[in-house]
């Protein structure tokens, strides 16, 4: 074998470029891993300081939650609260169940909808009550679980709203509202004893003044004799009294209609729809599901008065030529229509926006005064549907 030369052995243990950078990407590694090392040595509590980091986000977050959070273990110990349930009394200090800070009915309320959680391994939605301040307050809240690496629940959780005052607010609006409709109510009944008076009047002392003037006009006649020109003005005289006569007992019977109070609602509709026809000549048509239905007094008395205003609408505003009134029940509610086919709701402002005339508050109110619901719309055709519905 040949000697090999110096400069033969010099060329082959020279570093191929490959070689090269191979051993700068294994220096670099361990550069940037002996450095991260260095950065651990010298901050050996990385870990606790981000696990307390997060700890306190987590503690300002439920803290400043409008309403109340926990949780509980399975015993129903308490292992977390935040600042408003702190200001509960009885929660000084954590570990503490339910039996232990409520009263024995609202305790086996909780633990019972924690149970249930538990159970059911799914969030339950509640209105639970509690003490605060000698007070009984109600809270609308959510429980759920929170399960362990294995899925099984370790923990239940719950979060609340405080809804006292909204269902105090709630409270005093619907006794407004009751009072209210107790006034309305007895306005109505005011008015309608005034009603009922003035036409008994009207048809007892007019009526029987009337009757004796008849006479009178009658004996007066047969004295006369050949006497024409008396003869004829005596004859326009009866007619008056006859005229008026009938003039009075309309609007006696408009006043209160004995049809209403001797044979029900349609029927006292259907002679007043009649009445209407003939004097503003408007065709008007009764649809009466059953002619026997009756309904109690005060509501029979407040839907004629609806119908005689949304007739009068029907006259002042609509342009129609023909009103169907329409009588229905159900088990549920009885339903009172007028429905016409005139210029419909957009023909002036005050249809158009029901209520803001005196006729729809008069018809709104005469519903709400019989715990009815008043609605207005326009038809898919054309014309207006005037609709009371009354709760059986």
């Amino acid at each position: 074998m040949p000697k090999k030369t110096k400069a033969h052995l010099s060329a082959r243990n020279k570093p191929s470029p490959t070689r090269i950078a191979a051993r700068k990407r294994t220096s670099a590694k361990h550069t940037k891993q002996s450095r991260e090392t260095r950065e651990l040595q010298s901050a050996p509590f990385v870990p606790e300081e981000r696990l307390r980091q997060s700890e306190e986000r987590f503690a300002a977050f439920m803290d400043n939650l409008p309403g109340y959070a926990w949780m509980k273990d399975l015993q129903g110990r308490y292992v977390y609260i935040n600042q408003m349930v702190k200001g509960l009394a009885g929660y000084q200090s954590l570990g503490k169940t339910d039996a232990q800070i409520w009263p024995a009915d609202l305790a086996t309320k909780y633990r019972a909808n924690d149970q249930q959680v538990i159970a059911a391994k799914k969030p339950l939605h509640t209105i639970e009550h509690f003490l605060h301040e000698g007070k009984q307050r109600c809270m609308v809240g959510s429980k759920f679980p929170i399960f362990d690496k294995t899925g099984a629940v370790a923990l239940v959780a719950g979060t609340g709203v405080d809804i006292t005052e909204r269902i105090e607010a709630e409270e005093a609006l619907r006794a407004s509202t009751e009072r209210l409709q107790a006034l309305t109510r007895r306005q109505v009944e005011l008015q309608e004893s005034e009603r009922r008076t003035l036409a008994r009047e009207l048809h007892d002392r007019l009526g029987a003044t009337l009757t004796s003037l008849s006479i009178n006009l009658a004996r007066l006649k047969e004295r006369l004799g050949a006497d024409a020109y008396a003869s004829a003005r005596v004859e326009d005289s009866v007619a008056l009294v006859k005229g008026t006569a009938a003039a009075i007992e309309d609007i006696a019977a408009e006043l209160r209609p004995p049809l209403l109070d001797d044979h029900g609602l349609a029927a006292a509709l259907d002679w007043y729809g009649k009445q209407f026809a003939a004097r503003v000549g408007v065709e008007v048509s009764m649809r009466v599901a059953d002619a026997r239905e009756r309904v109690a007094a005060d509501v029979g008395i407040a839907l004629f008065r609806i119908a005689q205003e949304a007739l009068n609408n029907v006259a002042k505003h609509a342009h129609a030529k023909r009103v169907v009134i329409t009588l229905r029940h159900s088990p549920a509610e009885f339903v009172m229509s007028i429905a016409d086919d005139g210029v419909g709701l957009s023909a002036t402002d005050k249809l158009q926006r029901p209520g803001t005339g005196l006729g729809m508050l008069s018809m709104r109110e005469r519903a709400q005064a019989i715990g009815g619901r008043f609605e207005v719309e326009r038809p898919p055709a054309r014309g207006t549907r005037v609709t009371v519905r009354i709760p059986r």
